[in-house]
């Protein structure tokens, strides 16, 4: 019963970090990660291939946001974890990237901007548990007391 709810003041928590700069600036993290991270990762690419392929950028990001994640677990010095979790989260909107290419069976009842909210929302209910189970699993291994079960 406790595990269950620390993981949802955790997730809680992180769901607010996601939702309020969405909040007050729609899609602004979105296209500041998209810039500096598949940007960069693009760029690199071009230069290396000669042109831009936006599977590799995506198998890049995943692969970097995968090494983020081993290197949050392994850390042991509070202040490099915090930052690593911080950059993870920053990582972590190649879902939003992901989303935008996933094509969804539109209703003609339902209007786009609806369509739009639902992603939005989903982006950042994954983005938060995804955040709060790692950060979760970190106090697990590190107490072994926070059971996920």
């Amino acid at each position: 019963m406790k595990t269950n709810r620390i993981f949802l003041v955790v997730w809680f928590v992180c769901v607010l970090i996601y939702l309020i700069p969405e909040l007050f600036f729609e899609g602004a993290l979105l296209y500041l990660s998209g810039g500096v991270i598949g940007g960069t990762i693009s760029e690199i690419i071009k230069d290396l291939i000669g042109e831009r392929n936006d599977f590799f950028v995506f198998l890049i990001w995943a692969v970097l946001l995968g090494g983020l994640v081993l290197l949050f677990v392994r850390l042991q010095n509070k202040i490099a974890k915090y930052l690593v979790i911080t950059v993870v989260a920053f990582f972590l909107y190649i879902i939003d990237n992901l989303l935008a290419f996933v094509p969804f069976p539109i209703d003609s009842s339902q209007s786009t901007f609806m369509i739009k909210i639902d992603l939005i929302a989903l982006s950042i209910l994954l983005k938060g548990a995804f955040l709060a189970w790692l950060y979760c699993r970190r106090l697990q291994m590190k107490n072994n007391q926070v059971r996920l079960n």
